[in-house]
């Protein structure tokens, strides 16, 4: 349902997924009533959640519950951020998302805002909070807005999967530094598979004051 609706996702589902409800019995291992057997090739979710979605698919409310029950409340996050960019879901649907998840599952993804330009951003935005820092999103700073700001000063710059174009990068960088503020840049591979580097060079900012 997330891959149909073009949600940001960390890979493309090899497996197909099954919605079942708990007391359904097409599934159950023929030779013991009470067992239920997977489906070769398909992950099975037993949920009760009845909400209209369709005979094929279940609604996208809950299948963004169910990504952050089956792939974790990160990549939930993000699919719930992307979702809400896009207008596909709204304020009450997340409501209806959180219902029934563990309450730290549903503090974080009710922090979605749908503010996040990219993947990127959202997983970058995801994993800032536990820095401790005031994060803000899409800030207007003079003729240029920015991805985020950490702090007061801090400006985080998050480039796509896409080219860009840096000549363009390095003067906007220079009008922001003119205004006071320190401008840390990082990529997609850096933020999606190299982490620990990033949050280094973030957190020493933050201690040198760059924040502030």
């Amino acid at each position: 349902v997330a891959a149909e609706a073009g949600l940001w996702l960390f890979e493309h589902p090899r497996e197909v997924h099954v919605a079942v409800a708990p007391n359904a019995c097409q599934l159950r291992d023929p030779r013991d009533y009470h067992r239920r057997e997977p489906h070769p090739g398909a992950i099975v979710h037993w949920t009760d959640a009845g909400a209209p979605g369709g005979r094929m698919a279940v609604a996208l409310p809950e299948a963004l519950r169910e990504i952050a029950r089956c792939r974790g409340v990160e990549q939930a996050f993000v699919a719930v951020e992307s979702a809400l960019a896009a207008g596909l879901l709204r304020a009450s649907e997340l409501r209806r998302v959180c219902a029934g998840l563990p309450a730290s599952a549903a503090l974080a993804l009710s922090r979605a805002s749908g503010r996040s330009g990219s993947i990127t951003e959202a997983v970058f935005v995801f994993r800032a909070r536990s820095l401790g820092v005031r994060i803000r999103q899409q800030v207007q700073i003079g003729a240029d807005r920015v991805d985020v700001v950490l702090g007061d000063r801090l400006v985080v710059e998050l480039d796509g999967r896409e080219f860009h174009v840096k000549e363009r990068d390095y003067a906007r960088d220079a009008r922001l530094g003119v205004r006071g503020y320190r401008v840390l840049r990082f990529s997609y591979q850096q933020v999606m598979f190299d982490w620990p580097t990033v949050e280094a060079a973030v957190r020493a900012a933050i201690a040198r004051g760059d924040a502030a």
